[in-house]
């Protein structure tokens, strides 16, 4: 199996992608963007290329109004 960098999605996570995507359902993680990085990849930053709503769990929990 190639070497894949740590600062960028693999197959796990273009599952979880392409999941979203199938189903028009929001994808919620704890990642955040890496930026500008012509290299590297987040679920965040492929998300918003694919027109995918990304949440952290945080923002998440607002839009559902639940309160802990």
């Amino acid at each position: 199996m190639p070497h894949q960098p740590k600062d960028t999605v693999g197959l796990n996570d273009m599952s979880i992608i392409a999941l979203a995507k199938a189903t028009g359902l929001p994808l919620v993680s704890m990642e955040s963007s890496a930026g500008n990085s012509p290299k590297f990849k987040r679920i965040p930053d492929i998300c918003a290329l694919d027109q995918i709503v990304h949440l952290d769990f945080n923002s998440f929990l607002r839009q559902e109004g639940i309160k802990i």
